[in-house]
């Protein structure tokens, strides 16, 4: 809840409970069912010294996984696995005026292993392969810094972010190289390293016409991990990052007519560039590496998908609004692999997709 001002501070305390009861059934449990329960208390403020604003933040969070033995697991199994993390963070803009601000953060945070990371045991038919988990896994402990330069004005709005996220304890999925118990699909366990993600973001969208708006957005990353290099101990490229992208959309919006409000109609592209496998910890490789089955690939081709959308809002005194949505993703059928794909080992990317919606208000 938001708390009363004092004098220019301002913010938020809270506390939040979640509870998780996945139960796994079938002859073949892939993960056992399990318990999660976490208790998370915060606080976030905002100081206002214009035109500097101090933002600031802390969080404390308690996690409890426990997994109901089945008989893919033992005795010596650790079932129950608790997490207790602080995090927090802190950042400040400027706003030069004209529109024009610089944004900077700091930041701490963690991510708990999931169900699946900690307990997978068995055949994963998403990626072909025999998959299991690793229950002394510790939590993710990211520290990460960002600087922005922002515009907003009447027709721009734009923005230009350059990032640094080092990660303990990443946690990665590891091609091990071995065959899983059945001797014919590849094993892939979870491992952890110690990870260094740096990264560029940048998006810029504006409406030259009334009915006509256009933007843009290019995403860059990068990442090593501890040890995953091709000489052992060396640094290497962590496994299953994203493909750089660039994308953009034409936006026309036309004035509303009759019962229609709202209308737009949006073509979107999508440019994926190439990405090469991270080597031999890659999931996946052993399409590359040419000791896999002759199909499939761990490394992908540059690829551009073309969407299209068209929305409207139908006033017709029915006392709701009724929002209609017709979609085609994919519109000229391209064939290609997206990197991140589960399927691309043996399968290509979804094709020519059409989508109708209609949904309303109560």
């Amino acid at each position: 809840m938001a708390h009363p001002s004092i004098g220019s501070l301002s913010g938020t305390i809270g506390a939040e409970v979640q509870h998780q009861d996945a139960d796994t059934r079938g002859p073949a449990e892939l993960q056992p069912s399990a318990r999660t329960w976490n208790t998370g208390v915060f606080f976030f403020e905002d100081l206002d010294l214009d035109p500097v604003t101090v933002s600031f933040g802390s969080r404390l969070d308690v996690r409890t996984v426990q997994a109901v033995p089945n008989d893919r697991t033992t005795e010596s199994d650790q079932l129950e696995n608790t997490y207790t993390t602080l995090s927090g963070a802190v950042g400040a803009s400027y706003a030069f005026g004209d529109g024009v601000a610089i944004a900077t953060n700091l930041s701490s945070g963690f991510r708990a292993p999931s169900v699946f990371e900690l307990y997978a045991s068995g055949v994963h038919g998403g990626v072909a392969a025999f998959q299991v988990g690793n229950p002394d896994l510790e939590p993710e402990r990211s520290y990460s810094a960002d600087l922005s330069l922002r515009v907003r004005r009447d027709r721009v709005t734009a923005e230009v972010t350059g990032y640094v996220n080092a990660i303990q304890d990443y946690i990665y999925l590891e091609n091990t190289g071995e065959k899983g118990p059945n001797g014919n699909l590849p094993k892939f366990a979870a491992d952890q390293t110690d990870a260094l993600i740096p990264g560029i973001e940048a998006t810029v969208e504006t409406s030259p016409l009334p009915w006509l708006q256009v933007g843009g957005s290019a995403a860059v990353l990068d990442g090593t991990g501890d040890g995953l290099g091709a000489d052992e101990g060396d640094d290497g490229e962590l496994p299953l990052l994203p493909a750089n992208t660039v994308s953009g959309f034409v936006r026309w919006v036309p004035a509303d007519t009759g019962p229609l409000t709202n209308p737009q109609v949006e073509l979107s592209l999508k440019r994926a560039l190439d990405k090469d496998a991270a080597g031999r910890f890659e999931p996946f490789s052993q399409f590359d590496e040419g000791f896999g089955p002759p199909f499939g690939t761990a490394s992908t081709r540059a690829y551009s998908v073309v969407n299209v959308e068209a929305r409207t809002t139908l006033a017709l005194g029915l006392g709701a609004p009724l929002t209609v949505s017709v979609g085609v993703d994919n519109l000229l059928d391209e064939t290609y692999r997206d990197f991140l794909d589960t399927y691309k080992g043996y399968a290509l990317s979804p094709g020519r997709d059409v989508q109708f919606s209609l949904s309303t208000s109560f």
